[in-house]
């Protein structure tokens, strides 16, 4: 296969980097159900054709076609997560200026910067999760409150496998159950207990809930130290468009709230224009 890759693409030269995954079982969901993928890196004016299924000797394939900016956002701490895998497990077949092998180096390292990112990022995502169940639960809709706090549990193994200085790889429960046997220990608890499901969603809220008091300040530190770093308040729209939070414009309300309420932020209320009843909400360290 690496064969045909590399002379189908090896002459073109709107072609920078190929990266080939093939499929690691019988059936992978990773590459979509196909024989392989191809993950095209080339210049913004040949990528019309974003993505293309096509069959060689009975081997179906698919290309999946990006630039080199689309790429960079997407294997950004923060981004698209299975263009990340995809890079880490594929083989790397051209690379005309490294740019591939070095956001494959990036993204295995762990550097304090990007520890602290995917801690923000996982954190985000736990909380949201986790409150979301709660406001089921209260409701009476449990499937909604276990579906909901299963994916924060998720998100809370992703955090603790970085929080030990580790990337999260593909099997996270995997990598967890040696990590942090405590929280695999509450995920079993979640799936196989035989107590109700009512009774596993509030022993799972009651361990959440301590998890996000004993980490909202460390996980908050990168969104903590951007409103610290000047004397006037920061606007709702400033972070958003913060380069450091630029992939977190989902979560980041909500995190700013839970922070006020903790009183780890302030509100600074601002008039708008002449309508003194009308004030914007900002917020400082």
């Amino acid at each position: 296969m690496r064969t045909f890759i590399e002379s189908r693409y090896k002459q073109r030269t709107d072609v920078k980097g190929v990266v080939l995954i093939e499929r690691p079982m019988q059936f992978s969901a990773l590459i979509d159900g196909f024989d392989a993928l191809v993950l095209v890196m080339a210049d913004a004016e040949a990528t019309a054709y974003r993505t293309h299924h096509y069959s060689r000797d009975r081997h179906y394939l698919q290309e999946r076609w990006y630039d080199r900016s689309s790429l960079e956002i997407l294997l950004a701490p923060g981004g698209n997560r299975d263009v990340q895998h995809w890079l880490m497990a594929g083989e790397i077949v051209l690379d005309a200026d490294g740019f591939l092998a070095d956001m494959k180096q990036k993204l295995l390292e762990v550097t304090p910067e990007k520890r602290q990112r995917r801690l923000l990022s996982d954190f985000s995502s736990f909380l949201r999760h986790f409150l979301l169940s709660k406001n089921y639960l209260a409701d009476g809709d449990l499937l909604d409150a276990h579906s909901h706090i299963l994916t924060a549990v998720h998100h809370w193994a992703r955090l603790s496998i970085v929080e030990q200085g580790f990337v999260p790889e593909l099997t996270v429960w995997k990598q967890v159950r040696k990590l942090n046997p405590g929280i695999f220990k509450l995920y079993e608890e979640l799936t196989m207990s035989e107590e109700t499901l009512e009774q596993r969603i509030r022993l799972a809220h009651l361990a959440c809930d301590f998890s996000v008091m004993s980490k909202l300040e460390d996980c908050c530190e990168p969104l903590l130290r951007i409103l610290g770093s000047r004397s006037e308040p920061w606007s709702a729209t400033e972070l958003e468009k913060h380069p450091e939070l630029r992939d977190m414009q989902t979560e980041l309300h909500l995190l700013l709230k839970k922070l006020v309420r903790k009183s780890l932020i302030k509100e600074v209320f601002v008039p708008t224009g002449n309508d003194l009843d009308v004030l914007e909400m900002r917020y400082s360290s």
